[in-house]
């Protein structure tokens, strides 16, 4: 990734297209999301993992657009992770999506929780990207780490 990338925050222009999209009434009836990180391999060249983040204790619930396409991924063999933190983002809950049952009124996200394979129950900053350097199929951290 580059300097400039790196440095990019989020777009105001890209939230002011999402905002005005939703306002509009020729789209009352149709869905659409965004995705929050998708972890992509340079050999093969795909997606490799999908990562939705979510604010620890908070109400941000996952929403029917987001189990279509996260049911999807994950028919499609890519792995989505919950990834959960305090606003700090010291520590990391990292929750494996099996299925999203978007059916129900209440939404039923089941997932299988990865913060067990360490000691303090959460992923600290380099366990985090230790873990996401084993997704990506990083080589040389593949021993390094307990799952």
């Amino acid at each position: 990734m580059d300097k400039n990338t790196r440095g990019l925050i989020g777009s105001d222009a890209r939230d002011a297209f999402r905002h005005w999209h939703k306002q509009k009434k020729e789209n009352k009836d149709l869905h659409a999301l965004d995705i929050d990180l998708v972890l992509i391999s340079r050999d093969p060249p795909e997606p490799v993992a999908v990562i939705e983040y979510k604010l620890k204790d908070t109400v941000d619930d996952i929403k029917f657009s987001h189990g279509v396409l996260i049911n999807w991924f994950i028919k499609q063999g890519v792995p989505v992770f919950l990834v959960e933190s305090d606003r700090s983002l010291k520590k990391f809950y990292i929750s494996q999506i099996v299925f999203i049952n978007w059916l129900p009124r209440k939404i039923e996200v089941l997932k299988n929780e990865l913060h067990t394979a360490t000691e303090k129950g959460y992923f600290t900053e380099s366990q985090y990207f230790q873990w996401e350097r084993h997704l990506r199929g990083g080589e040389k951290f593949r021993n390094l780490l307990p799952w």
